[in-house]
């Protein structure tokens, strides 16, 4: 299995289908406040991925929000 970290930078109503999309929920509670504010200022995002497809950069974007991608880590698991 493949974990990935990664944040996404929006503003405005957060797109709550994408967690679903790239199977990845937040990381800590200050992003889950996030995901719940509707504000017109940007705020930070942070996530944890288990798609084994990686992470959609160009869907997140199409909803105005974007991969930080100084933030992403992938984490392979050699185990399995």
């Amino acid at each position: 299995m493949k974990v990935i970290t990664f944040t996404v930078m929006g503003k405005g109503k957060f797109p709550l289908d994408m967690l679903r999309y790239d199977q990845c929920f937040p990381c800590d509670g200050i992003s889950v406040h996030n995901t719940e504010a509707d504000t017109v200022a940007v705020r930070p995002v942070k996530l944890i991925s288990i798609a084994s497809s990686g992470i959609t950069s160009l869907r997140w974007a199409s909803f105005n929000w974007y991969v930080d991608f100084a933030t992403v880590q992938v984490y392979n698991d050699y185990t399995s």
